[in-house]
């Protein structure tokens, strides 16, 4: 074959490959259904390591084919920075920690490939090649572990931190820079945080002898400011803020909560690099909106220097996540008078009356959230923050993440739906808002974001809460995928009927289908015994007024089978048939019962006429049914439940459907009066 030929099938070769390659990678982008960005930024991130790839493992010298090699990587690894919609910080740790891995397998393989020749020369030959070849191993050892570990640096720095490990390094490394560090005058920055005073414009005031080594500031001593923190505690001042040293919590992105006091206040500092600027500022405005609530984690002050941003938020004991899975507190936490022994759960195993004030409180932050128009987006057990004041009560914080809605808008944004794994993928390298496993489907998918991403994720903490710890949808590296596909188990709350219908709602996948935050506070689980026994009787009057065919009657009587149940009409007859409210009464009760009137065991509507009469006349009854039934209302509301769980949530949706405009039921469907646990 003559040379020219040979050229020509090589060139119709690397065309038919190029045609291949591209007729792939085309079809791969039609099938992914993400935006031109993200296809810009793969079609010149893995070109680039291609390159890259090229030049470090066939030649490390410097001419012009390897310099062609490294002006290409540059254009297109700065293409995919443009195009990248994630924050800049992840393109540094990719880009690092790939490179610096393609030098570690440089120089993993020349020391291999170079001590075998050692090995066979030395055992073959004569010992004294070592020390021949020894000088080269030290070049090719040295050569790439000094391109290894800089860049491997560099990679840490710019990785949004959430291994423990390498936060505990990243923190390392911003501490060292502090102290290396000159300021505008040439003395030092302190040592971990000590023995100096920082204004808030970031000059030094003179240390006084005469303070125990810390310094006074011009809003008064430290003496003063430091209440509430051990003297033995080493920290600094920064304006009116005093920071310790010691530490409370860690986040992402080198985020770190220390102790510290503001104005003489106890107060939880937190410390936000201002690297990250856009999340620091975002968290101080939104907490300054809405911490004027209760259930909102108070912001007393803002101070910053060189490199921090520092919020003084109010005190808290611990998070939920710490509070349902560990009962018991550490020394540092019992010090402080922090909780005292609590129960969260009945015998009977129903969450007590002090874990659903904490749910409600989580609700009712929400609520002023959403009548803000916030979305906090990123709700989890973490970060709901427990305070023991004169009662326990439940806070929402970390608002880094949250969003305001624009008054012309109601979502955050509208964008293509496609491939729900591929979405949900792509949503979690790309966007970064939420946590992993408490995010709403629209979330995980990349649609549109309204204020119901945070009902889905209050669901999620709900049953949380509610069950001990576990949730709805699985461990914690399949909750994603149950997610997006809508596979909930919510067997673990069965027992609670008004439990499964509140968390089905706020778990569906339809968006529009999730109630409001305010809708959530008046729903039954929630309720008291006085409350549901009040809603039981009212429920009866109103019924008892209606005629024959009537259709509230015809929709009551509908749920007859949920509330009282069926069983087989016989062994070979597959149809059922209800069974009798009667045979689950109690016989003195019954028989007590039957002196006053006569009532249709298979009528829903007599079976409330039965609860609203003895609870009316409970101190004429018989001191034997009053045993049975027990004290008004705890009592008496725990035996109906008993014997007919539905019952409460079954009316509750008829009454709804029917007759929730009624001023009658104003209150239990409009919250016009106080339902606490």
């Amino acid at each position: 074959m003559t040379t020219s030929s040979k050229e020509a099938s090589s060139s119709s070769h690397t065309l038919r490959r190029a045609l291949f390659f591209f007729g792939f990678v085309g079809a791969n982008f039609y099938y992914l259904h993400v935006s031109l960005r993200v296809c810009v930024f793969l079609g010149c991130l893995i070109p680039s390591f291609l390159l890259l790839y090229g030049y470090t493992t066939n030649s490390h010298t410097l001419n012009v084919p390897n310099a062609l090699y490294i002006l290409l990587n540059v254009v297109f690894f700065g293409t995919s920075f443009l195009y990248l919609p994630v924050n800049f910080t992840i393109c540094i740790f990719l880009g690092c920690l790939i490179t610096s891995f393609f030098f570690l397998l440089y120089t993993t393989k020349s020391l291999l490939v170079t001590g075998a020749g050692i090995l066979v020369m030395t055992i073959v030959t004569i010992p004294d090649v070592l020390l021949v070849v020894l000088p080269v191993i030290l070049h090719v050892a040295l050569t790439g572990i000094l391109v290894f570990i800089p860049i491997q640096g560099a990679t840490i720095v710019g990785l949004p931190c959430t291994f423990k490990p390498i936060k505990w390094l990243y923190d390392l490394l911003i501490s060292f820079t502090l102290n290396a560090r000159k300021d505008g005058v040439g003395t030092k920055q302190p040592n971990a945080l000590n023995a100096r005073t920082v204004t808030p414009t970031g000059k030094k005031i003179q240390r006084s002898r005469k303070s125990n080594g810390r310094a006074s500031s011009g809003v008064g001593s430290d003496e003063k400011l430091n209440q509430g923190v051990e003297e033995s505690v080493e920290g600094c001042t920064i304006g009116k803020l005093f920071v310790s040293s010691r530490e409370i919590a860690t986040g992402s992105n080198g985020t770190i909560v220390l102790e510290g006091t503001y104005e003489g206040r106890p107060v939880a500092v937190k410390r936000l690099v201002k690297a990250y600027h856009d999340v620091a500022s975002k968290e101080h405005r939104n907490l300054s909106v809405s911490d004027s609530h209760p259930n909102i984690v108070r912001l007393y002050g803002k101070e910053s220097d060189r490199d921090f941003m520092y919020l003084a938020l109010e005190r808290c004991t611990c998070n939920l996540n710490d509070f349902i899975q560990k009962p018991t507190f550490s020394e540092d936490q019992a010090s402080e008078g922090t909780l005292r022994e609590v129960k969260l759960w009945t015998e009977e195993g129903y969450p007590s009356p002090i874990l659903f004030k904490l749910m409600r409180d989580v609700v009712s932050g929400l609520v002023h959230l959403h009548e803000l128009g916030m979305v906090h987006r990123d709700l989890k057990p973490q970060n709901v923050l427990i305070i023991e004041g004169r009662c326990l009560c439940a806070k929402l914080s970390d608002m880094g993440i949250s969003k305001r809605l624009m008054e012309d808008k109601s979502s955050l944004g509208n964008h293509a739906t496609g491939n729900p794994i591929a979405q949900s993928l792509i949503s979690l390298a790309v966007t970064g808002c939420g946590s992993s496993g408490w995010q709403a489907p629209e979330q995980l998918l990349n649609q549109r974001q309204t204020l119901a991403v945070d009902m889905f994720s209050l669901g999620c903490v709900l049953f949380y809460c509610i069950t001990g710890g576990r949730h709805p949808f699985g461990d914690r590296l399949e909750r994603d995928i149950n997610i997006v596909k809508s596979k909930a188990d919510l067997f673990l709350v069965e027992d609670i009927p008004e439990a499964v219908d509140l968390l089905s709602c706020l778990l569906d996948r339809d968006a529009e289908s999730r109630p409001k935050a305010s809708e959530v506070l008046t729903h039954p689980m929630f309720w008291n015994s006085e409350m549901r026994l009040s809603f039981l009787r009212d429920a009866s009057d109103r019924v008892e007024r209606e005629g024959r065919g009537s259709a509230i009657l015809k929709a009551l009587q509908s749920i007859a089978p949920l509330v009282l149940d069926t069983k087989p009409a016989s062994k070979r007859n597959k149809k059922t048939v209800l069974l009798k409210w009667d045979k689950k009464i109690e016989p003195a009760l019954l028989n007590d019962s039957r002196n006053h009137r006569s009532y249709n065991y298979e009528s829903v509507r007599d079976l409330l006429r039965l609860t609203r009469n003895k609870q009316n006349h409970i101190f004429d009854l018989p001191l034997e049914v009053q045993e049975i039934l027990g004290p008004v209302p705890e009592g008496f509301d725990g035996y109906f439940r008993s014997q007919f769980p539905k019952l409460l949530i079954e009316v509750y949706k008829v009454m709804h459907k029917c007759c929730r405009e009624e001023e009658w039921f104003s209150k239990y469907f409009k919250g016009s009066v106080d339902c606490v646990v």
